[in-house]
């Protein structure tokens, strides 16, 4: 595995910074080969193109497994490991629980990072402090249905925006504009063949993406086993790969808190 990685991050990076020109030419309206594969896009489907943001929501959860299988699944125990651009890995394990609980740490560590009433903290000899780095806002609405079951209850908001597409090559994609109750906004793109979510781009940041790539079925559910986040020059961008996915462990909910400030 380790010998594929320099591999799979220079695609992903080179896919990333595609997605980006493609960004750039729209925006100037620039005639370009998106355009073209946008239109071969819409006489392929035809009166199966989608046009509600509504619509591109249950295709994506139907492409996952269906919301019944989704909704069974109430923790999920996710091992993997972290590369970075020169190629150095460090195991990670993240937890989650129904409906919006989360934590992640190093094997072994008794550091974690976890997410409480929609704040993320960093919990050290069992104390937390608060974590305010721009990269955390994306952490803080953490969900197993990956916010896309009951989400008006919850004050979160989808609109349809239109088809985007590539220069570089014939992937087309739905794009949804989301907005969470605190106002932060996410875009996210949708393949518009298998309706699988693609990408996550962040608003408040250019140039910022979550790319998610080899979607594999686990236990009746689809996951993403690759997983890329670009996150403008904030961070540098990092490979996330996933090596074991357990689904419904019993987790206590001690797991995902600490008791000091």
């Amino acid at each position: 595995m380790k010998k594929i990685i320099p591999v799979i991050t220079g695609l992903l990076l080179l896919f990333s910074s595609m997605f980006i020109i493609a960004e750039n030419q729209s925006q100037k309206g620039l005639e370009s080969v998106t355009e073209k594969n946008i239109l071969k896009a819409k006489e392929r489907l035809k009166d199966r193109l989608l046009l509600t943001a509504d619509e591109v929501i249950q295709k994506h959860l139907e492409a996952l497994g269906g919301v019944t299988a989704i909704k069974s699944i109430k923790t999920m125990l996710v091992k993997g490991r972290s590369i970075s651009l020169n190629q150095q890995e460090r195991p990670l394990v993240r937890y989650y629980k129904q409906p919006d609980r989360f934590r992640q740490q190093v094997p072994g560590s008794l550091d974690f990072m976890f997410i409480e009433n929609h704040k993320v903290y960093y919990a050290r000899n069992g104390m937390k402090l608060e974590m305010k780095q721009p990269w955390t806002k994306s952490f803080r609405n953490q969900r197993i249905d990956g916010n896309f079951l009951d989400y008006g209850n919850r004050g979160v908001s989808y609109k349809y925006i239109g088809l985007k597409g590539l220069d570089t090559e014939p992937t087309v994609f739905y794009h949804l504009k989301r907005v969470f109750a605190d106002g932060y906004t996410e875009d996210l793109y949708f393949d518009v063949d298998s309706g699988l979510l693609r990408m996550t781009g962040y608003k408040d940041y250019p140039d910022s993406y979550r790319m998610f790539y080899q979607y594999r079925d686990i236990g009746g559910i689809l996951f993403p086993r690759i997983s890329m986040r670009v996150f403008n020059r904030l961070t540098s961008p990092h490979v996330f790969v996933v090596d074991e996915v357990k689904i419904n462990d019993s987790f206590e909910d001690g797991l995902f808190s600490v008791t000091k400030n």
